[in-house]
This record gives structure tokens, C-alpha cells and sequence, in this order.
């Protein structure tokens, strides 16, 4: 028999058995049938990703449809704080974050308990300071049994203006008169750095909008299109020569009271700058040139802040690195020495090189084989690879410097025959160029190296793959 539907027209309909198939509109819906399919998925231990056990019974479910839903996350959050469970927290926590005015006048924001405080605490719980204050008041009417001034420390007052202070805070009378003069002084007197800001928390994401110059101050600023929480900044100096470049990055709420997160102004810098500080709240970022070994411009071309998982560590403000940074793909450079293969002692290859290609030489008695790191970078150990093709050994010493001027001895084989791979282990140093010197080759008068890493990768203390963000300051 066959089928006529294609004949019908647009106002024809079917039961509701078919009329997923083709609707009054010619197009195709599902609405019918729509809740029935979606129920059948909740139940469905194949697609399911959690289980919520209840009275020894256990029920599949999906994360994403628990949380995702204001009107339930207040009371899954305050039920995964009850039984300790970690995960599930840190997703309702994240989802409270998307969607923080939301939460706060939502019917279960005022049925919570003392999780309340944990919600309000988050830096990354972004709303106006004032609408966190004016739901902690109506929770505090609903709940008059329960611990306002517990709840009440964690909001922000300094971050109320002055208005609303007056206006809003001081009538309601939960907030005494001392503590709100006080807030009027700390508002006066402190420094921006001194002030807990509140800012969106995206991982991993760029969240920098376009630059300019300012006309006021000296330098770049770049807005973003809200306060973020940030604590890496990636960007990229003008490195078609040779020139190395001098600057610090300073951040802002208000663009009047700036906070220094990076200083390197006294410091030679070349290409990629991978910049990382203790993560804080920022809207404007100023970067400032301070010197140009060609002229008296900076110029940047490109820039990228985001809040980065990746794990780091600082000592006295510079990057102590996990990865190797003498990588031409990082920005280092070879500034000094002689090679057949452009950037062979920097392309990261220690496994193709001859006896014509893969290595940078220079003659012994003149001359250096020299590395310019990208930026400044606490280092502690380092590796090279002789050229090994052969049963020749080399003596050689090697220096470290910061300016390119003032050397300072890291180690000395001078005495000794090396061959092959040399792991170099010292004391943490501060360091931008790396020399080595050859002082003698068994075979001819010529020192070859083919590869170098800074730090030594076979060595390190911890994995460069970590995502969970941890500082430590040595």
C-alpha cells in the first residue's frame, strides 16, 4: 500500500502517535513525546554518570540535569556538603558561579544553612557586592534562628559604595554603626591590592578584549569585559631580530589603583612571555616598555590572560619552570655559535644530527656557544648533549648571566674528558643567557653541542602535566 503522506498539505495533522513525523507547520516535532523520551533517559543506567543511593536503593542519574537546575542545586550542594562529597560540591559550586544572581534569589538560597557562607566566600561568586548583602538580609529574616553575623562576615562590605551603605545597609540595621564606619575608612584607606574583589573564574580560556594606548598613563591597557579571576598571562614581543625588550605588568579594578604582578623591567626579555603570579581579581591590565636594545618603542603582539590550571611555582616573583624553556618554540634564541642546521641546539631534535648537520659548534680558544632564555627563570638543573658520533671527548665550562655582560661560573669540566649526554645539577640561580665554552675536543679543535635543555627534563621533582593549580613559594 502505498504512502500519501508526501501529498498532504500544510494544515493536515496526524495523531498524536505520528504527528512527530510532520507538524501543522510542515515542520518536524517531537514535542508529544518529547517528556517520555527524556524520562526514559533519567532512569537509564547505560547513559547515566552518577548514582544517588536512597535508603540502600541505588537510581542512575546525570550530573548535568541535577545541577543545572536552580531550583535544585541549593539543596543537592547542601546534601553533598553533608556526606563530604567532593565532586559533586565542586560542580554545584561551579554552577552556582554561572549563575550567581540567579542562586541568590532563588527560593533554595534561602532554605540553606550555614552552606550559605561557603557560597558567598567564593571569590568567583561574581554579583554587585550590594545584591550579596540584600539576600543575606532576606535569608536572615527567613531564618531568625540561625547565625546571621557568621553569614554577615562574609560579605564584602568595603565593595558596597558609600551610597548603599548609607542607604541600603545602614536602615536595615543587621549591620552596626561601628562596623560600617569602619568600611568607610577601609574604603578610604587602603590600596586596591588590600581589597577582596570578586571576579568570573574561567579556566584555561583568554578572557583579554582589545588594547590600546593610554593616553593618561604610559604604556598598553587592556580592558576585559569583566572582572575575571586570572593568574597567567601569555604574550608575544616583537621578535623579528634580535632585540630583547624591558617591562612590568601592573593590574586594576578602577583604573586609578594599580597592583604590580610582574616586574621585569630590569631584566632583557625576547618573543613568548609565559607570565604567572597568585591568582587575584582584575579588569584592566597596563603593560609598560621600559626599554628596547633597538629604539625607544615597545611593541607587543599579542596578548592573552586567562586563570590557568596548570601547576607552577614562583620564587621571589619568577617562574621556576617544569618544562624545558630553551626551546626556539618558547622564544629562546642562540645568540652566539656556528651552525649548518638553523636553531639545531634549541629545535627540541636530539636524535637527528651527523657529522655535518644537528649540532652548533664554535672554535676553541675563540668564541661561545650562547642561549638567551626567553625571560628570566629560576633554574636548578640543566642538561646538554655532546656531539657523540664518535669516540671523541670535550672539556668545556659553563656560565650563566642576567644582562649579558656579567657571567657567573655554573660548572666546570675543564679537567675532565665528557662525552655524550651532561646533566648539570647546581643551586637555584636566576638566569636569562646561557654560555658554554669549550676548552678542548680529542679529535680537532672544534666544540660541538647538539642539544640543550633548561631545566633538565630527566630530573624533575614533579610532572609538567598536573592540572590542579598549586603555588608554592619557595
Amino acid at each position: 500500500m502505498s504512502d500519501n503522506r508526501h501529498l498532504l498539505g500544510p494544515t493536515t495533522s496526524f495523531s498524536c502517535a505520528r504527528s512527530h513525523e510532520l507538524g501543522v507547520t510542515g515542520e518536524v516535532q517531537h514535542t508529544c513525546c518529547f517528556s517520555e523520551q527524556i524520562g526514559s533517559l533519567c532512569v537509564n543506567e547505560d547513559y547515566s554518570d552518577v548514582r544517588l543511593i536512597l535508603n540502600g536503593t541505588s537510581l542512575p542519574a546525570h550530573r548535568v540535569i541535577l545541577a543545572a537546575r536552580i531550583s535544585n542545586v541549593c539543596t543537592i550542594l547542601s546534601a553533598s556538603f553533608l556526606f563530604s562529597l567532593t565532586k559533586l560540591t565542586q560542580h554545584c559550586l561551579e554552577f552556582v558561579d554561572r549563575c550567581a544572581l540567579e542562586v541568590l534569589n532563588s527560593e533554595g538560597f534561602m532554605a540553606l544553612s550555614s552552606v550559605i557562607k561557603e557560597i558567598i566566600s567564593r571569590d568567583s561568586f561574581f554579583v554587585p557586592e550590594i545584591e550579596v548583602f540584600k539576600a543575606v538580609r532576606e535569608w536572615a529574616r527567613v531564618n531568625p534562628t540561625l547565625d546571621l553575623q557568621e553569614v554577615l562576615s562574609a560579605v564584602r562590605l568595603p565593595l558596597i559604595s558609600l551610597e548603599n551603605l548609607l542607604n541600603c545597609v545602614r536602615p536595615s540595621g543587621i549591620v552596626s554603626a561601628d562596623d560600617i564606619l569602619d568600611t568607610i575608612k577601609t574604603q578610604s584607606e587602603k590600596i586596591d591590592s588590600q581589597l577582596k574583589y570578586r571576579g568570573y573564574s574561567i579556566h584555561d580560556v583568554n578572557v583579554a578584549a582589545s588594547n590600546r594606548n593610554d593616553v593618561d598613563n604610559p604604556g598598553i591597557v587592556v580592558q576585559l569585559g569583566s572582572p575575571y579571576i586570572i593568574n597567567h598571562i601569555k604574550m608575544l614581543l616583537w621578535d623579528r631580530d634580535e632585540r630583547s625588550y624591558s617591562y612590568y605588568i601592573e593590574t586594576s579594578m578602577d583604573r586609578e589603583r594599580w597592583v604590580r604582578v610582574v616586574d621585569y623591567s630590569d631584566y632583557l626579555c625576547r618573543s613568548w612571555q609565559y607570565l604567572y603570579f597568585p591568582e587575584r581579581v582584575v579588569r584592566y591590565i597596563k603593560i609598560v616598555g621600559t626599554r628596547n636594545t633597538k629604539n625607544n618603542v615597545f611593541h607587543l603582539v599579542s596578548l592573552e590572560a586567562m586563570y590557568s590550571t596548570r601547576t607552577f611555582k614562583l620564587k621571589d616573583g619568577f617562574v621556576v619552570p617544569n618544562e624545558n624553556v630553551s626551546l626556539l618554540k618558547r622564544g629562546a634564541s642562540v645568540i652566539e655559535g656556528i651552525s649548518c642546521t638553523p636553531d639545531a641546539l634549541i629545535n627540541g631534535d636530539s636524535e637527528h644530527y651527523d657529522w655535518d648537520s644537528g649540532y652548533t659548534c664554535h672554535p676553541i680558544s675563540t668564541g661561545a656557544i650562547i642561549v638567551q632564555l626567553p625571560q628570566p627563570f629560576i633554574l636548578d638543573s640543566m642538561r646538554i648533549l655532546l656531539w657523540d658520533c664518535d669516540s671523541r671527548k670535550y672539556s668545556y665550562y659553563v656560565e650563566t648571566s642576567i644582562d649579558c655582560e656579567n657571567w657567573k661560573l655554573l660548572m666546570d669540566k675543564r679537567d675532565e674528558e665528557c662525552s655524550s649526554w651532561q646533566h648539570l645539577k647546581f643551586e637555584p640561580r636566576l638566569v636569562i643567557y646561557v654560555k658554554i665554552v669549550g676548552t678542548r675536543n680529542t679529535a680537532n679543535e672544534v666544540f660541538h653541542c647538539v642539544h640543550i635543555e633548561c631545566p633538565d627534563q630527566t630530573c624533575l621533582p614533579y610532572s609538567s602535566t598536573e592540572c590542579i593549580n598549586r603555588i608554592t613559594r619557595i
